[in-house]
């Protein structure tokens, strides 16, 4: 939701959109080459590996993997084209 508070012509986001928006960016920056992200819940991330490559994700928050029902602490260990959804640990 945007806000004309403010002067004429400026909209502005409220403060918890704004964090939202950069904890999306945040977590998208950090994923390495060939690793896509998506959100799919507030708790719930899907990892994607495109390469041929093992990958190392970090990952903020510790979580278990829906697919594989590994626990993961501080980071999730992708093989080559494979995936996992991982719902942070309550």
């Amino acid at each position: 939701m945007v806000t004309d508070e403010g002067p004429p012509g400026v909209s502005y986001l409220p403060e918890a959109e704004v964090f939202d928006l950069l904890r999306k960016l945040i977590d998208y920056v950090l994923t390495p080459d060939g690793v896509q992200a998506r959100a799919l819940a507030e708790d719930a991330w899907f990892y994607v590996n495109t390469t041929n490559r093992a990958v190392s994700v970090p990952l903020q928050t510790p979580g278990r993997g829906f697919l594989s029902g590994q626990e993961y602490t501080e980071v999730l260990e992708l093989s080559p084209y494979s995936a996992e959804l991982v719902r942070k640990a309550k």
